[in-house]
């Protein structure tokens, strides 16, 4: 009775055949001449009913997320006339409906954890619509000390499998709802192993970030110190007592992380 077209990136094109995926319930347009276009889960739009439609915002449901096994991936410098499909980012994706474009306060949707804690905040899109936005499963990466010589952490660790509550803030109004990350069906590790495995990232995790809240202190003080000495006469004995202190300050910072100015080729081990 009623047609609307779709504008998710989808160009002007004849579509030869439609399936819908038995396993992911992705919907698959085939094109002529532009390829392959696969629209992520169809769970939202199945749910889009014309009460839904009439409400000003609402959250819409999503499948649950697997937690996929993590795998290396080489690079490569392959041409456009590669016909590949992307993997699916390594997040959550929640959606929800918008009536009309929001205009004036925040909107953007939180998330927490059994215990009640937000791990995370997340923009969203304000244009009007079926929306989604992806939370990328993981704790912000850890504060790193100084030094010339890391290998750096640039994702945090991921979250453990189960429900969270999320909570979709638009203005003064919030709704609340959930999303369910699972264990990925090819994973031959039990749930100890995995809780044990989670347990030790969430520790590296924090005694990192302990460590650089003490490196940053201890820099801290012992600039104040050497600071402090220098407005005081140089013969003064408290002049004397803060070059000292900021002087083993400084060899304690050394000795956290490595910071010789020929970064990894110095050998240093902190």
């Amino acid at each position: 009775q009623q047609w609307a077209r779709f504008t998710g990136n989808l160009p002007k094109v004849a579509v030869h055949d439609i399936a819908i995926h038995p396993r992911e319930g992705d919907l698959i347009l085939a094109t002529h001449g532009r390829g392959i276009y696969i629209l992520d889960d169809l769970t939202p739009i199945r749910a889009l009913t014309t009460a839904t439609m009439a409400k000003d915002v609402a959250l819409m449901p999503s499948r649950a997320t697997v937690r996929k096994i993590e795998a290396s991936v080489g690079s490569g410098f392959s041409g456009d006339e590669e016909f590949v499909g992307v993997n699916p980012p390594e997040s959550a994706a929640i959606t929800y409906w918008l009536k009309k474009r929001h205009l004036f306060g925040d909107l953007k949707v939180e998330v927490y954890d059994r215990d009640g804690k937000l791990v995370s905040s997340v923009p969203g899109t304000k244009r009007v619509g079926i929306k989604r936005v992806n939370w990328p499963r993981r704790l912000p990466p850890p504060k790193m000390p100084p030094s010339t010589n890391l290998a750096f952490a640039f994702t945090g660790p991921r979250m453990p499998e189960g429900a969270y509550r999320i909570k979709l803030i638009k203005g003064k109004e919030s709704l609340d709802g959930e999303v369910r990350l699972v264990v990925d069906p090819r994973s031959p590790h039990s749930d100890e192993d995995r809780a044990a495995q989670q347990e030790l990232a969430f520790a590296l995790y924090q005694g990192l970030e302990r460590l650089t809240w003490i490196s940053d202190i201890a820099a801290s003080a012992g600039k104040a110190a050497a600071a402090r000495a220098g407005t005081v006469g140089k013969r003064d004995a408290l002049a004397t007592k803060l070059t000292k202190l900021a002087e083993k300050l400084e060899a304690f910072v050394n000795s956290l992380a490595a910071t010789s100015e020929a970064g990894w080729l110095s050998g240093d081990e902190q």
